[in-house]
Protein backbone atom coordinates (compact mmCIF):
# COMPACT_ATOMS: atom_id res chain seq x y z
CA UNK A 1 0.00 0.00 0.00
CA UNK A 2 2.78 2.14 0.78
CA UNK A 3 4.98 1.81 -2.48
CA UNK A 4 1.40 2.33 -4.28
CA UNK A 5 1.42 5.94 -2.84
CA UNK A 6 4.68 6.54 -3.45
CA UNK A 7 3.86 5.34 -7.19
CA UNK A 8 1.21 7.79 -7.47
CA UNK A 9 3.15 10.74 -5.84
CA UNK A 10 5.75 10.33 -8.59
CA UNK A 11 3.21 10.05 -11.36
CA UNK A 12 1.61 13.23 -9.85
CA UNK A 13 5.16 15.22 -9.67
CA UNK A 14 6.08 14.10 -13.64
CA UNK A 15 2.14 15.05 -14.54
CA UNK A 16 2.95 18.72 -12.69
CA UNK A 17 6.48 19.42 -14.21
CA UNK A 18 5.62 18.68 -18.13
CA UNK A 19 2.59 20.56 -17.52
CA UNK A 20 4.61 23.41 -16.37
CA UNK A 21 7.06 22.57 -18.80
CA UNK A 22 4.07 23.11 -21.44
CA UNK A 23 3.46 26.38 -19.65
CA UNK A 24 7.01 28.18 -19.21
CA UNK A 25 7.59 28.02 -22.91
CA UNK A 26 5.05 30.27 -24.31
CA UNK A 27 5.99 32.50 -21.35
CA UNK A 28 7.07 35.29 -23.43
CA UNK A 29 4.30 35.05 -25.75
CA UNK A 30 1.86 35.72 -22.90
CA UNK A 31 3.84 38.57 -21.79
CA UNK A 32 4.37 40.18 -24.97
CA UNK A 33 0.84 39.48 -25.52
CA UNK A 34 -0.05 41.48 -22.48
CA UNK A 35 2.45 44.16 -23.49
CA UNK A 36 1.02 44.96 -27.11
CA UNK A 37 -2.96 44.07 -25.45
CA UNK A 38 -2.42 47.49 -22.88
CA UNK A 39 -0.29 49.28 -25.04
CA UNK A 40 -3.31 49.15 -27.38
CA UNK A 41 -5.64 49.73 -25.21
CA UNK A 42 -3.86 53.04 -23.87
CA UNK A 43 -3.90 53.94 -27.61
CA UNK A 44 -7.85 53.54 -27.87
CA UNK A 45 -8.90 55.19 -25.13
CA UNK A 46 -6.61 58.22 -26.22
CA UNK A 47 -7.87 58.15 -29.10
CA UNK A 48 -12.01 57.81 -28.15
CA UNK A 49 -10.64 61.03 -25.74
CA UNK A 50 -8.94 62.89 -28.36
CA UNK A 51 -12.51 62.24 -30.68
CA UNK A 52 -10.75 60.55 -33.10
CA UNK A 53 -12.26 58.20 -36.11
CA UNK A 54 -8.84 55.91 -36.39
CA UNK A 55 -9.98 54.47 -32.95
CA UNK A 56 -10.59 51.30 -35.06
CA UNK A 57 -6.99 50.56 -35.35
CA UNK A 58 -6.51 49.52 -31.75
CA UNK A 59 -9.89 48.30 -31.38
CA UNK A 60 -8.95 46.18 -34.15
CA UNK A 61 -5.91 45.14 -32.86
CA UNK A 62 -7.33 44.08 -29.22
CA UNK A 63 -9.70 41.79 -30.59
CA UNK A 64 -7.22 39.85 -32.32
CA UNK A 65 -4.79 40.01 -29.38
CA UNK A 66 -8.44 38.71 -27.79
CA UNK A 67 -8.30 35.48 -29.77
CA UNK A 68 -4.28 34.52 -29.01
CA UNK A 69 -4.50 35.36 -25.23
CA UNK A 70 -8.21 33.22 -25.21
CA UNK A 71 -5.66 30.32 -27.11
CA UNK A 72 -3.14 30.44 -25.04
CA UNK A 73 -5.52 30.13 -21.63
CA UNK A 74 -7.09 27.35 -23.75
CA UNK A 75 -3.77 25.83 -24.43
CA UNK A 76 -2.64 25.27 -20.61
CA UNK A 77 -5.09 22.87 -19.85
CA UNK A 78 -5.18 21.09 -23.33
CA UNK A 79 -1.59 20.55 -24.27
CA UNK A 80 -1.28 21.48 -28.42
CA UNK A 81 1.15 22.61 -30.49
CA UNK A 82 -0.81 24.49 -32.91
CA UNK A 83 -0.47 27.85 -32.00
CA UNK A 84 -2.49 28.82 -34.85
CA UNK A 85 -4.22 32.60 -33.55
CA UNK A 86 -1.24 33.33 -31.75
CA UNK A 87 0.98 33.06 -34.86
CA UNK A 88 -1.54 35.11 -37.22
CA UNK A 89 -2.37 37.75 -34.29
CA UNK A 90 1.88 38.60 -34.29
CA UNK A 91 2.12 38.52 -38.06
CA UNK A 92 -1.19 40.82 -37.95
CA UNK A 93 0.47 42.77 -35.12
CA UNK A 94 3.85 43.33 -37.00
CA UNK A 95 2.48 44.44 -40.25
CA UNK A 96 0.71 46.93 -38.58
CA UNK A 97 3.83 48.47 -36.75
CA UNK A 98 5.50 48.27 -40.48
CA UNK A 99 2.58 50.15 -41.88
CA UNK A 100 2.70 52.45 -38.74
CA UNK A 101 6.05 53.84 -39.29
CA UNK A 102 5.22 55.69 -42.10
CA UNK A 103 2.44 57.79 -41.63
CA UNK A 104 4.34 58.72 -38.31
CA UNK A 105 6.87 59.84 -40.15
CA UNK A 106 4.43 62.73 -41.55
CA UNK A 107 2.91 65.50 -40.04
CA UNK A 108 -0.88 64.97 -41.16
CA UNK A 109 -1.22 61.75 -40.29
CA UNK A 110 1.46 62.18 -37.51
CA UNK A 111 -1.55 64.24 -35.71
CA UNK A 112 -4.54 62.12 -36.80
CA UNK A 113 -2.96 59.05 -35.78
CA UNK A 114 -1.50 60.86 -32.21
CA UNK A 115 -3.64 64.00 -31.89
CA UNK A 116 -3.10 63.52 -27.97
CA UNK A 117 0.79 64.38 -28.56
CA UNK A 118 2.73 67.49 -29.47
CA UNK A 119 3.79 67.25 -33.24
CA UNK A 120 7.60 67.43 -32.31
CA UNK A 121 10.51 65.79 -33.29
CA UNK A 122 10.91 63.95 -29.49
CA UNK A 123 6.90 62.93 -30.08
CA UNK A 124 7.67 61.43 -33.22
CA UNK A 125 10.75 59.35 -32.05
CA UNK A 126 9.20 57.97 -28.92
CA UNK A 127 6.54 56.93 -31.01
CA UNK A 128 8.70 55.41 -34.10
CA UNK A 129 10.82 53.62 -30.80
CA UNK A 130 7.64 52.48 -29.43
CA UNK A 131 6.64 50.93 -32.82
CA UNK A 132 10.12 49.12 -33.53
CA UNK A 133 10.08 47.56 -30.43
CA UNK A 134 7.05 46.47 -31.20
CA UNK A 135 8.05 44.90 -34.80
CA UNK A 136 11.23 43.74 -32.79
CA UNK A 137 9.08 42.01 -30.37
CA UNK A 138 6.61 40.77 -32.96
CA UNK A 139 9.07 39.32 -35.08
CA UNK A 140 11.00 37.47 -32.33
CA UNK A 141 7.46 35.91 -31.34
CA UNK A 142 6.52 35.18 -35.02
CA UNK A 143 9.50 33.34 -36.05
CA UNK A 144 11.23 31.65 -32.82
CA UNK A 145 7.89 31.14 -31.19
CA UNK A 146 5.29 29.94 -33.95
CA UNK A 147 7.70 28.31 -36.42
CA UNK A 148 6.87 24.59 -36.64
CA UNK A 149 4.23 25.95 -33.60
CA UNK A 150 6.84 24.68 -30.95
CA UNK A 151 7.55 20.84 -31.30
CA UNK A 152 5.24 18.61 -29.11
CA UNK A 153 7.58 16.43 -27.05
CA UNK A 154 7.36 12.96 -26.71
CA UNK A 155 8.26 11.17 -23.09
CA UNK A 156 10.29 7.88 -23.50
CA UNK A 157 10.94 5.89 -20.08
CA UNK A 158 15.55 5.67 -19.89
CA UNK A 159 15.39 4.08 -16.76
CA UNK A 160 13.93 3.65 -13.47
CA UNK A 161 16.05 6.56 -11.20
CA UNK A 162 13.39 9.08 -13.18
CA UNK A 163 15.70 10.33 -15.64
CA UNK A 164 13.84 11.19 -18.84
CA UNK A 165 15.07 10.99 -22.49
CA UNK A 166 12.46 13.44 -24.29
CA UNK A 167 12.76 13.33 -28.73
CA UNK A 168 11.00 16.19 -30.49
CA UNK A 169 9.56 15.93 -33.71
CA UNK A 170 12.87 17.37 -35.16
CA UNK A 171 15.21 14.44 -34.10
CA UNK A 172 16.33 16.86 -30.89
CA UNK A 173 17.71 14.69 -28.08
CA UNK A 174 17.18 16.19 -24.43
CA UNK A 175 17.58 14.63 -21.17
CA UNK A 176 15.38 15.44 -18.36
CA UNK A 177 15.55 14.73 -14.70
CA UNK A 178 12.47 16.03 -12.77
CA UNK A 179 14.61 16.11 -9.11
CA UNK A 180 16.92 19.02 -10.25
CA UNK A 181 14.41 20.38 -12.93
CA UNK A 182 17.56 20.63 -15.94
CA UNK A 183 16.69 19.85 -19.60
CA UNK A 184 19.54 19.03 -21.06
CA UNK A 185 20.30 19.36 -24.53
CA UNK A 186 22.04 16.06 -26.03
CA UNK A 187 22.30 16.04 -29.60
CA UNK A 188 20.29 16.11 -32.85
CA UNK A 189 19.80 12.36 -34.19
Amino acid sequence: MKNRGSVLIKQNRQRLSIQSMYFNRYLLVRYVSALFFFTNLYWLILLILSDSSLYMIPLVLIIVLLFSIAEQVKMYSKHTNNAKYTKYCFMVLLFTNVVLVIPTCFYSSYSQLYPFLVNQTKSRLLVLSILVIGILLSLLISTVYTRSNITRINIMIVSRNTKRLLINNRKEVFLWHPKTKHLLYLKSI
